[in-house]
């Protein structure tokens, strides 16, 4: 199984999922955000307001929450931002209908695997951003793959809680150093069990400087090491043996 049936498969179950860490509001993603050029998500965000050219500026968000929070407010802070909302869960009806009062929310009730093509015919994003989403997902570097075409140069796309083993996410973070990649890192807490595997939770945010995002990864269910081993069972990346 390749990684975009994977996501597929993985996607099927979503809409009845119940996740404990959803719906933040902006401060939260600020909290968790790895600063990348001295900004912090908001002022990424102001960045771009800024320098639209009187056009606007398009924002992605994968799986926003049944609530939408964060999209309310970005919403209303900045009122030259285009939000694209990606969520496969029903979204809270009262929710929605006040969200789509403005032309400048879009919402695909759908899977992000779903999306792609649409997206595809979409403004390319300033920002792309994944908020405790990426965790419950079997591969969350084919999410930032498939998300790096829909940036525009010199955007961003930020994911935070992205579960993996030190030594492998060290690898990764070579590879990106060796190839002249801008990006930050940071730590998130995880829970002993975790710890005591060496599975660490990264905040990961890079800019788009090149067209071509090709990490040297296997396709699979699990994810892999660059050698093709697996570096951890299912139940490490999604709603499995471990609530998340």
């Amino acid at each position: 199984m390749n990684n975009l049936e994977a996501l597929k498969q993985k996607e099927k179950k979503l809409a009845a999922f119940t996740f404990t860490q959803e719906n933040s509001p902006l401060t939260k993603i600020n909290e968790d955000f790895s600063s990348i050029g001295s900004k912090s998500f908001s002022q990424w965000l102001d960045f771009f307001s800024k320098n639209s050219n009187g056009y606007g500026f398009s924002v992605l968000e994968i799986g926003g929450g049944v609530n939408q929070v964060v999209a309310g407010q970005i919403l209303e802070r900045f009122p030259n931002l285009y939000l694209f909302e990606v969520e496969k869960r029903e979204v809270d009806d009262q929710v929605r209908k006040n969200l789509q009062k403005t032309s400048r929310y879009h919402l695909f009730q759908k899977g992000f695997s779903e999306a792609i093509k649409e997206l595809e015919k979409k403004p390319c994003f300033a920002i792309v951003f994944a908020h405790n989403v990426l965790n419950h997902l079997p591969n969350p570097f084919f999410i930032i793959e498939q998300s790096w075409q829909f940036l525009q140069n010199g955007g961003i796309f930020f994911a935070n809680e992205i579960l993996i083993y030190e030594e492998e996410w060290e690898k990764i973070v070579n590879f990106l150093e060796k190839n002249g990649f801008q990006f930050s890192f940071k730590y998130g807490v995880v829970s002993s069990s975790f710890t005591k595997k060496g599975i660490v939770s990264v905040s990961f945010t890079i800019i788009k400087d090149r067209e071509d995002f090709d990490l040297p990864l296997k396709e699979g269910e699990d994810l892999t090491d660059f050698e093709g081993q697996v570096i951890g069972p299912k139940e490490f990346f999604f709603n499995g043996a471990i609530d998340f």
